[in-house]
């Protein structure tokens, strides 16, 4: 029951946001345009007594028709006309059904409408107050009611991702009858505005990470809109109906509609939950750390070059890593002190991941993990903990460690509590420390390049794209991911270089394909698109999350790819580390 209600909260936030952004500005701009309203109203009665009421009427009207464009039918031309309106999941076989979903909205709306409108009024309360003009002396809602018709669900998509967050893309519609009144008053008179016929119509993408031990199991919630929202409501001032008056509509259509993109559209999130913990209490201290008998995955000719990853509950924030041991499986980081804020002993838990550096520039590779629970750490003394280490956390599970006959070694460190002191100032959680050999060079750095979604990615035949980049001399290329026009990307489709100076006039290729399957064909591949990037934004920048077109994509192919250029400072952690066999010079 927990995990309906959850599901179904997170369903109602779009919903619940855009009617408090529909209040809110929506009363706002019609109290900045009511003296407007009321001026243009009588100049258009006076207009019409002095200019027209007096014309002659016996003038007869033309019969105008609606122009049939050559070669259609009006059938097609309505089917044209009307596919925007249709379920995503008839064109888009990947957005699934969830018609068990609507039928338990609908039987749960009298009492999830008495909750929602109880948030709204709520949250929107202290906004109406604050934008009172001075000639009012009330300002306050008179009746706050959704209505008798639920919203619906017209298909839920979700996408594979990295283990530590879910991403669902929601679409929703909504053609509600509510009655949502707000009455002002001025010198004994009051008046009231209200919104009638409401029409909502958006396609959100709603995000929980990082995923968690600790119920709800997930830290925060992200949600975004991926296109403009359609908003569409009657707006009635003293009984009468405002949006009859010509360009007031569209105005204050478009004007919300903007507000709203403007604020929420991705890249741009939401953040509508964030359960961050308590006030940190201290650092608590890992020192004496030892592998044991690691898995290589170096293959038959090297060994691995494992480090650790520390972090708190598998948060992203305020992670930190030690350094890299070059091809050892018995590593020793005895010499090593890692400092995390910690706010709760009880509750929280210390997650320690395994991974081998790749020299190469492909992404690092995750060998094991552990999870340790800090309800035994101390302040005066340190305590030892020795963890068995597993491939994934879903394995710790005393279920899963039974049946699990792979041995990936151990890991052995001692921990305590150092509390803070007066006035102490802690490292910033936000920020994830870059750590860089000792032959860079101080003004080289790292420079990452993330594959992150694709669009349209489909050439005149087929839709299995994969993704080469190339910069200088190096090439990488992504796994090929098959029938997926549509696409997030892997965790896995990143790469890294360590360059000794900024790239400020280098360009970096890029070009996707898609395999051919069929084994009888001559081609392997057929083009989709391509596309150049001057790096010396992201120099500038040190990030740049952007889609680009691709030139000569038969179905207008979009990709959107993340580029980070960390520089070395003489500030910078450093480890000693050889230069790679492969530099790229």
């Amino acid at each position: 029951m927990g995990f309906i209600s959850t599901l179904i909260y997170l369903i109602f936030l779009p919903f619940r946001w855009l009617i408090y952004l529909i209040v809110v500005k929506g009363f706002h701009y019609i109290l900045q345009t009511l003296g407007f309203t009321i001026g243009l109203l009588g100049g258009l009665v006076a207009g019409y007594f002095i200019f027209i009421h007096k014309l002659p009427t016996a003038v007869e009207e033309p019969e105008v028709k609606e122009l049939i464009p050559e070669g259609t039918t009006p059938e097609e031309e309505d089917l044209q006309r009307y596919y925007s309106y249709l379920p995503p999941w008839v064109s888009n076989p990947d957005y699934e059904r969830v018609d068990w979903m609507n039928k338990l909205i609908a039987e749960m709306w009298p009492y999830l409408n008495r909750a929602i409108s109880e948030q709204i009024r709520e949250q929107a309360t202290p906004m109406l107050k604050g934008q009172k003009p001075a000639f009012l002396e009330t300002l306050e809602f008179q009746e706050l009611d959704l209505g008798t018709i639920p919203p619906a669900v017209i298909g839920i998509k979700s996408f594979d991702t990295k283990d530590d967050e879910v991403i669902l893309q929601v679409a929703l519609r909504w053609a509600a009858n509510p009655n949502i009144t707000v009455a002002a008053s001025a010198k004994g008179v009051t008046g009231t505005v209200q919104i009638i016929d409401l029409q909502l119509s958006a396609v959100t993408r709603i995000t929980l990470k990082p995923l968690i031990p600790i119920f709800p199991c997930f830290s925060t919630i992200t949600v975004s809109f991926m296109d403009k929202p359609l908003v569409d409501f009657g707006l009635k001032v003293l009984g009468l109906d405002v949006m009859a008056i010509p360009g007031l509509y569209t105005f204050v259509q478009k004007t919300i509609s903007n507000t709203v993109a403007g604020m929420y559209m991705w890249p741009k999130v939401l953040e509508v939950y964030d359960d961050q913990p308590l006030a940190p209490i201290g650092w608590l201290v890992i020192t004496h750390i030892k592998g044991t008998k690691l898995r290589n995955q170096g293959g038959m000719l090297s060994k691995s070059d494992p480090y650790l990853r520390f972090s708190m509950d598998g948060r992203t924030l305020g992670r930190r890593i030690t350094s890299v041991k070059k091809d050892e499986l018995d590593p020793d980081w005895g010499k090593e002190e890692i400092l995390i804020r910690v706010a709760d002993l009880e509750k929280q838990k210390l997650h320690v991941e395994v991974f081998d550096k790749s020299f190469s520039g492909k992404a690092d590779k995750l060998m094991s993990v552990t999870q340790v629970s800090l309800a035994s750490i101390k302040e005066d003394a340190p305590t030892h903990f020795e963890s068995r280490l597993v491939a994934r956390f879903g394995d710790l599970d005393p279920a899963s460690q039974s049946v699990s006959k792979k041995d990936l070694g151990s890991i052995a460190f001692d921990m305590k509590l150092r509390p803070f002191a007066k006035g102490e100032e802690a490292v910033p959680d936000d920020v994830e420390i870059e750590v860089f050999p000792s032959w860079l060079k101080v003004g080289g750095g790292r420079l990452r390049m993330i594959l992150r979604e694709g669009d349209n990615l489909e050439s005149n035949k087929h839709a299995n794209p994969y993704v080469v980049l190339r910069f200088r001399s190096q090439e990488w290329q992504s796994k090929v991911h098959k029938k997926a026009a549509e696409l997030t990307f892997d965790e896995d489709d990143k790469w890294e270089l360590l360059l000794d100076e900024p790239p400020s006039r280098d360009v970096l290729h890029v070009k996707v394909y898609s395999k051919n399957m069929s084994t009888l064909s001559i081609s392997s591949k057929d083009a989709i698109g391509y596309c150049d990037i001057k790096l010396a934004d992201v120099v500038t920048n040190g990030r740049i999350n952007d889609f680009y077109m691709l030139a000569d994509s038969p179905k207008n192919g979009r990709i959107k790819i993340e580029l980070q250029w960390h520089e070395r400072t003489a500030e910078s952690t450093v480890v000693n580390e050889p230069p790679p066999a492969n530099r790229v010079q």
